[in-house]
């Protein structure tokens, strides 16, 4: 897949075909089969550790019950 995915764009774009077109096209698969292979183990681990999914309020909920006080705050964007 990840070779006719490559080809399908050198020969849309006319790309040349020398050695740092294939350095980057290699390069890019892997990464993107290294951040799936993490999500995947991620996932994985979640699910056998059974951590469950918090959102923003449970989260400031919980650092407020910790400690006293909620850590998180809002960065004024105004220059």
């Amino acid at each position: 897949m990840a070779l006719l995915a490559t080809l399908g764009f050198v020969t849309a774009v006319g790309a040349a075909h020398n050695a740092m077109l294939l350095l980057l096209f290699g390069g890019f698969w892997l990464g993107m089969h290294s951040f799936l292979g993490f999500v995947r183990l991620s996932s994985r681990l979640d699910r056998e550790a059974r951590l469950p999914l918090l959102s923003a309020e449970d989260y400031d909920r919980a650092v407020l019950n910790r400690t006293g006080q909620a850590r998180r705050t809002v960065v004024d964007q105004e220059k």
